[in-house]
């Protein structure tokens, strides 16, 4: 038995068969869809839908397929070599002074200006690895624009830092935006804050707080 197909959504990026055949007694059919990555961009999400023509669906049985791809066809995020990393919100709010480090850093494929920092409390480099639970750890660091720079996807993301000193892993939030300039980002006395188990502080109370790339080290 031959079944019509109507396909929807991105149909111009997809060669889909407008038709699916069951051989006799079968219940299932398989239905090949060729991508033409020709007419795709990279890094982009594209939708697919496919229906049944009417006669052969029932009231009680779902008549449409919808998917979801991603094409990708290369690196998301490229490294850029190690940035240094200046650290003044877990040493200081326990009285430790601010140290620095290195941190690989990378930028997004097709994003200038958005970078992810690899891991800075667990590399191998930081003086807080013994106390960081994550071995995996990525920081987006949003500095598409220069004025107004962030962690994670919106400005109230923040992220963790994975390090636990006996009260909870700290976590990192902004009180105001960062800037990015002459290669480095940097945020205002206070303008970030920490958090534990025990509550939340004010940080980058020395005003060092930095992640420079000026100089990277490949």
């Amino acid at each position: 038995m031959t079944v019509d197909i109507t396909a929807t959504g991105d149909t111009d990026k997809f060669s889909v068969p407008a038709s699916v055949t069951f051989a006799g007694g079968a219940e299932t059919a398989v239905i090949n869809i060729t991508p033409l990555v020709d007419q795709m961009v990279d890094f982009t999400t594209y939708k697919l839908a496919l229906t049944i023509a009417p006669e052969y669906s029932s009231d009680y049985l779902v008549n449409t397929w919808e998917g979801t791809f991603v094409y990708a066809n290369s690196k998301e995020w490229v490294s850029l070599g190690m940035c240094v990393y200046t650290d003044d919100m877990v040493g200081p709010l326990f009285s430790n002074p601010c140290l620095s480090w290195e941190v690989e850093i990378e930028e997004h494929a097709n994003t200038p200006g958005l970078y992810r920092l690899v891991n800075p409390y667990g590399c191998e480099d930081s003086p807080f690895i013994r106390y960081c639970e994550l071995e995996e750890n990525y920081v987006i660091v949003d500095a598409t624009n220069p004025e107004k720079v962030f962690f994670g996807e919106t400005p109230n993301d923040g992220f963790t830092t994975g390090v636990d000193m006996g009260y909870g892993i700290m976590t990192i939030k902004l009180q105001t935006y960062g800037t990015y300039s002459n290669g480095k980002i940097t945020w205002p006395v206070k303008g970030l804050a920490i958090f534990d188990d025990d509550g939340g502080y004010n940080a980058n109370n020395s005003g060092e707080f930095c992640i420079d790339l000026s100089d990277l080290v490949d």
